[in-house]
């Protein structure tokens, strides 16, 4: 089971993945960094321990631009 989840977006949540490990995590986040607008630069995605992701209603994006099937998103 996945231990961590990789969430980024800056106006709306965008699933990149998750991992066993803190490691891959920190891959997977530095490999999908965003150029976020109105001069904020890049950013990496967050990583969330998968415990503390709870499930919402709305849709997440993955990168490339598919819905998710999981709600899961905080």
């Amino acid at each position: 089971m996945k231990k961590y989840q990789v969430i980024g977006g800056q106006f709306s949540s965008i699933y990149y993945g998750e991992s066993d490990s803190l490691q891959e995590a920190e891959q997977i986040a530095n490999e999908n960094k965003e150029y976020w607008d109105a001069w904020q630069g890049w950013h990496s995605p967050a990583i969330y321990d998968k415990r503390g992701v709870r499930e919402r209603d709305h849709v997440i994006i993955n990168y490339d631009m598919q819905v998710v099937p999981s709600r899961r998103v905080l």
